[in-house]
């Protein structure tokens, strides 16, 4: 049997309310009749209407006909960064809603419904490359809580980029990923894995091993491709071992016979 059917009668997707189901697309995904805020009937696909990215299959096609009518920037950088403000803050289908609208940040009402207010207030300072920072990270998107930054900024600005002891003093996660040569997103997946700081920062990383983690061994505390090497183990079976739960001792093991897959069981 496939996947119960997900019921979508009465809600609304941006411009569109659900009105009736229509029928299955070749795809096999569930088709649905909706009315748009102009009045006009569409049929949309399911998936297309749940999707947080698809902005512009949310109305039947007048409201964003309508903005590029107005100010012909639609597929500019400036307009996409002010569709995807709106999104994380208001679609709770989109992946980025729980960091935003779903924590109470919101769009100024100004910009939530004019584009054209949004070139006004940010248009002059907009250089592409930039993102838009909002130096109260707990505040709304609005003109008096905006700028546009490069990345490095913004993220010294992010609310978990907390300050961390380093051999050369405190400072941000940010910071200290330059100061080590260091890429930042493992260096913060390493902290939130637990990883004392120093280690964090200074041990090279291990590519082609997803279960980047420091495990403790009968020899000392280790990275998993470290203790895969000591214990003559491939870092990758070691890894797989480990995520599937298999206590440490067990998993830097041999096989007891070659080609034969160790079992474990609680």
């Amino acid at each position: 049997m496939g996947k119960p059917l997900k019921n979508l009668l009465g809600q609304t997707f941006g411009f569109l309310e659900v009105i009736a189901r229509e029928g299955t697309a070749e795809s096999g995904a569930a088709t649905w009749l909706c009315r748009c805020q102009c009045g006009k009937e569409i049929v949309r696909d399911g998936r297309v209407l749940r999707d947080g990215r698809k902005i512009h299959q949310k109305s039947c096609g007048c409201h964003f006909a309508a903005i590029r009518g107005k100010h012909r920037q639609s597929y500019t950088p400036l307009y996409k960064r002010w569709v995807a403000i709106r999104v994380r803050c208001s679609n709770e289908n989109s992946p980025a809603y729980k960091y935003y609208g779903g924590r109470g940040i919101t769009v100024c009402p100004r910009w939530d419904t004019s584009f054209e207010s949004f070139i006004e207030d940010m248009g002059a300072s907009f250089k592409p490359g930039l993102t838009l920072d909002r130096e109260d990270n707990n505040g709304p998107y609005s003109p008096e809580n905006c700028r546009w930054v490069s990345r490095k900024v913004q993220q010294n600005n992010t609310r978990w980029n907390k300050l961390i002891d380093t051999s050369k003093g405190r400072m941000t996660v940010a910071e200290a990923s330059e100061a080590f040569d260091i890429e930042g997103g493992m260096l913060r997946s390493r902290l939130l894995r637990g990883w004392p700081v120093e280690e964090a920062l200074t041990l090279p990383a291990q590519k082609g091993v997803r279960f980047d983690q420091l495990i403790d061994t009968p020899k000392g505390r280790m990275t998993v491709p470290q203790a895969a090497e000591a214990y003559g183990l491939p870092a990758k079976m070691v890894a797989a071992r480990l995520a599937k739960g298999i206590p440490v001792e067990v998993a830097l093991t041999t096989d007891p016979q070659p080609g034969v897959k160790l079992v474990y069981t609680t």
